[in-house]
Parts: structure tokens; sequence; C-alpha cells
């Protein structure tokens, strides 16, 4: 996995906004903000006409081919639910290629990051009630329009190049451990997703990605999007709200999600606490390639040791069957 992000310029914003707006829409100065991101450059730019967001791909993260089925994918959930109005360049394409790297362009959404929100009951049974809607849709996605991409083969493909690296950055033991969580998983991750059809998921469904603008939850940053089965999605979305830049397993923010969801859309609740320790071993191997910040991947080592320990992973065990009991 070679990862190359480009750095760019406010300069070359400007000069990526002649992709996708003519000259009258480019008048005066415009306010451009870095937005961040990893592993993707996203800025704002505005002025008295025009107000969106460029993101620009890095190259490694994903393949042109992985991106145009990214776009096909927001168009087809903005059908049905909040989301990225994405605008399309001076030639009708959504994608743009520039400087060799791909660039895409939406509106920008006004509103809060859920990031930056206190956590109420309220608020996560709409992300719970959001969650339960997205799957459902993709669900009646007709999957064979997307490529085939396996739990499995992503795993592989971000720690081929960690693997490479003998000095492992000084965090041997670290990347020992999480390799062995892996191989003991991996049984389990290839049932499980043998056990469910496979649909097109989000994959990163943690509150950085939710955006409150009034009473609409919007969902972005669709760009680590697979085919697999609807449990790692839940588990994604469970995991990180609940665990959120934590460790602690916040029981009662699972409660508050479960209110709004639509508890079919998981098999076995043991599927879940699986699903979580992928989960957790994946972003852990992409955030130590594509993040400067160790502890942006250790916290997801920290994640895996509380999920595997009895307390934890009994808990939330129980709470889920709880439920499921409550709502038969």
């Amino acid at each position: 996995m070679k990862f190359d992000k480009p750095k760019i310029s406010f300069e070359d914003i400007e000069e990526i906004a002649e992709l996708f707006f003519d000259d009258s829409s480019l008048l005066g100065k415009p306010n451009i903000t870095d937005l961040g991101g990893i592993p993707n450059n996203n800025f704002r730019f505005t002025n008295d006409v025009i107000d969106v967001v460029f993101k620009i791909y890095s190259n490694g993260q994903s393949s042109i081919n992985h991106i145009e089925q990214e776009i096909k994918l927001i168009q087809v959930v903005k059908k049905e639910l909040k989301t990225l109005d994405l605008i399309s360049g001076l030639d009708f394409k959504y994608l743009q290629s520039w400087n060799g790297y791909q660039v895409a362009c939406s509106r920008f959404i006004k509103g809060e990051c859920l990031a930056e929100i206190e956590f109420t009951e309220k608020l996560l049974n709409k992300v719970g009630n959001y969650i339960s809607d997205f799957c459902l849709l993709t669900r009646r996605i007709e999957t064979e329009y997307y490529q085939t991409e396996s739990l499995v083969s992503r795993i592989e493909y971000v720690f081929s190049d960690i693997s490479k690296d003998k000095k492992y950055r000084g965090k041997e033991k670290d990347i020992l451990l999480i390799l062995h969580e892996w191989e003991k998983i991996r049984p389990s991750v290839e049932e499980i997703q043998n056990s469910y059809e496979l649909n097109p998921l989000h994959m990163d469904m943690w509150p950085y990605n939710f955006i409150l603008d009034g009473e609409s939850l919007y969902l972005v940053d669709f760009d680590d999007w697979i085919l697999g089965p609807t449990c790692i999605e839940v588990a994604a979305a469970i995991m990180e709200f609940c665990m959120f830049e934590s460790d602690y397993f916040n029981l009662d923010y699972l409660k508050a999600m479960l209110g709004g969801f639509n508890i079919k859309l998981v098999q076995h609740v043991e599927h879940l606490i699986i699903s979580m320790k992928y989960l957790c071993v994946l972003w852990y191997g992409y955030n130590f390639i594509e993040s400067d910040n160790y502890a942006d991947a250790e916290v997801y080592l920290r994640k895996l040791i509380s999920i595997n320990s009895k307390k934890t992973s009994d808990m939330i065990v129980r709470t889920w069957n709880e439920f499921c009991h409550r709502v038969s």
C-alpha cells in the first residue's frame, strides 16, 4: 500500500475550482478554509455565489474505480437520506483529475459535527434510526454494479506495507499484538462474511462523519465504503459512538442508539463483537500508515483490549439481548 497525500495550497484550490465553475461563479477573492482530513484533503471554498467543499483524494487509499463507485453510492443514498450533494464539473462529470489526483466537489453542509456536540439520548436515538434506514436502503441496491472487495483482502492490503517495515516505527510489540489478534478472529470474520448478504457499507459511521443541521442528520465521507455484511456497519457505528475517542464502552449510549434501531439487521450479537474486533484491527492499520500521530492508531489498540475483556463483551451481549427481548 503506497500512500501519497498531496500538499495543497490555497492557490491550488482556486485552480481546482476552475474545473467545476465558470468565470461568472468565481468573481472576487474567495474565502478558503482547510478542513483537514485523514486520508484525504478537504477544503471549503466560499464567495458571494458558491459555498462548497473540494475533496482531493490521496493516491494509494482507493483506486479510481473505487472512487467512481463511491460517487455512485452517494447518488443512490441521496434519493432517500440526507447526505452529500455532489456538484459536477464543467464537463458534467462528478470526478475531476488534477495533477494526478482525483477531486470531487459537494455543497457545504451547514450545521454541527456530532463530534462537537454533547451526546444526548434523543441525538443517539436519531443516529440509530439513520443507521437502520441506511442499512435497509443499501440492502436494496443492485450490488453487481459494485466492485467486490472482501473484509479479509482489505486487512491484507492495509497490513502488506506495514509487514514490509521490520522496524514497525518502534511499535513492534503493538503491531505483533494486532496481527496476532487478526489471526485469531480471521476464521470468524470469514464466517460472518459468508453468513450475510453482501451490501454496500459506509464503514466509517463515527461522530466526525455526521452533521446535524436543525433536526436533519447528514452522513458524509464515503471513501471507505466496501461490500460487506450489515453487522459490520452496525458494529462500526456502535463502537465509534459508544467508545468515542476512548477505550471505555458507554452502556447508556448503546441503549440510546438501540432505541432507534432495527434489530433484524444483525443475526447474532456475537457477530457484533467479532466485527468490532475486526474494525479495531483495520483502523489501527489505516491510522498507523496515514496519520503522523501514533495516538490515532493506538486508540484502536486500546479499544481492542477493552472489547476483548469479558466484562465489556458480556455487557454488550447482555444489553443487546435484553433489548431484543423487549421489542420481540
